[in-house]
C-alpha cells in the first residue's frame, strides 16, 4: 500500500494543526464559549490576549465575562466577582459574640455567637437561660431556649466594578431559624367552678422562623443588631391546661419566640448588640 504526498500533507498539517492548539491558552467565557488565544495580559478588571492567525491586534476582554483560563501549561485561573472574594476581607472579623440587651426584661438571658462562612453568608446560634432575669409572671420559669439560623446578607441592587462589602457581617439580611425551648414553670389553675391550685409543669416548644434584620458594624469592634420574625410554632400547652380558662386562647411566649393557641403561629422580635473577634 502506497501512501501518497497529499496523504503525508495532510497528515502533518493535522499533526501541527492539533499541537498548536494544545499549546494555546483557552478562555473559558460565562457563556459558554471557549477562545483559544495567546494570553498577554492579566488585570483585576480585564484581560488581554492575542488571535494565532492575528497576532498584531490586541484584544481586550472583561473579567465579569469569564469563568475561568487554563494555559498553555496547564495551569487554570479563575475569577471571583469582588463581591464573593475572599481575600478582599482577610483582615476583617469574622466572629461575633453577642447579648439580648433587653431579654432580661422578660425572664431570661440570652448570648449569642456569629460566624461568617463566606462573603455574603453566615451561621447564628443563641441560647436564652430562662430564670435569668425579671420573673414578670411570677411563674419562677427554668430552662433554656436555643436557636440556630443560617443569615443570608443582601447586596445592593446594582453594582459597580470594584464595590464589595463593607464589612463581611454587615447589612440587611434573611435569616431561616430554627428554635427549641424547654422549661418548667408554675401554673395557677382555674376550672368551671371557681377552685384554683397551683402546679409545676413541662413546656416544650419549637418553631421554624424567618427573621428580617438589619446589623451595623463599627470600627470591626462594636456591631448592633435588630430583626423582626415569623414562622410556625407549636407547643404542648393544650395538654397541660386542659378545661384551665384562665389561659384559654392567650399566645405563649417561650422566652425568645411566641407562638399562638388557636393556630400555628409564631413571631420573634428581638435587639442584639455584641462585639466582633477573630
Amino acid at each position: 500500500m502506497k501512501i501518497s504526498t497529499l496523504h503525508v500533507s495532510l497528515f502533518l498539517l493535522f499533526m501541527v494543526t492539533t499541537i498548536s492548539s494544545f499549546s494555546q491558552d483557552k478562555i473559558y467565557k460565562k457563556n459558554k464559549d471557549v477562545i483559544l488565544c495567546i494570553v498577554t495580559e492579566l488585570g483585576d478588571e480585564e484581560v488581554k490576549y492575542k488571535l494565532e492567525d492575528n497576532p498584531n491586534l490586541v484584544y481586550v476582554l472583561s473579567v465579569d465575562r469569564i469563568d475561568k483560563i487554563v494555559l498553555a501549561s496547564g495551569k487554570e485561573i479563575s475569577f471571583e466577582d469582588s463581591f464573593n472574594d475572599s481575600e478582599l476581607y482577610a483582615d476583617q472579623k469574622k466572629n461575633a459574640f453577642k447579648i439580648g440587651m433587653f431579654s432580661h426584661l422578660t425572664g431570661a438571658f440570652t448570648v449569642g455567637y456569629e460566624r461568617s462562612l463566606k462573603p455574603g453568608q453566615s451561621i447564628e446560634t443563641s441560647i436564652a437561660f430562662i430564670g435569668l432575669g425579671r420573673d414578670n409572671s411570677g411563674t419562677r420559669a427554668r430552662g433554656a431556649t436555643l436557636k440556630a439560623g443560617y443569615k443570608f446578607i443582601s447586596t445592593p441592587d446594582f453594582r459597580l466594578k470594584g464595590m464589595r462589602y463593607s464589612h463581611l457581617l454587615k447589612g440587611g439580611y434573611i435569616k431561616p431559624e430554627v428554635a427549641f425551648s424547654f422549661y418548667q414553670e408554675d401554673f395557677y389553675n382555674y376550672n368551671q367552678f371557681g377552685s384554683s391550685g397551683l402546679s409545676r409543669e413541662n413546656v416544650v416548644s419549637t418553631a421554624l422562623l424567618l427573621n428580617f434584620g438589619k446589623q451595623w458594624v463599627m470600627g470591626d469592634i462594636f456591631l448592633v443588631d435588630i430583626y423582626a420574625g415569623v414562622g410556625f410554632g407549636f407547643d404542648n400547652m393544650e395538654s397541660i391546661m386542659g378545661d384551665n380558662m384562665y389561659y384559654y386562647g392567650e399566645p405563649k411566649m417561650h422566652y425568645g419566640y411566641i407562638v399562638g393557641s388557636n393556630v400555628p403561629l409564631a413571631g420573634s422580635l428581638g435587639f442584639k448588640v455584641g462585639f466582633l473577634t477573630k
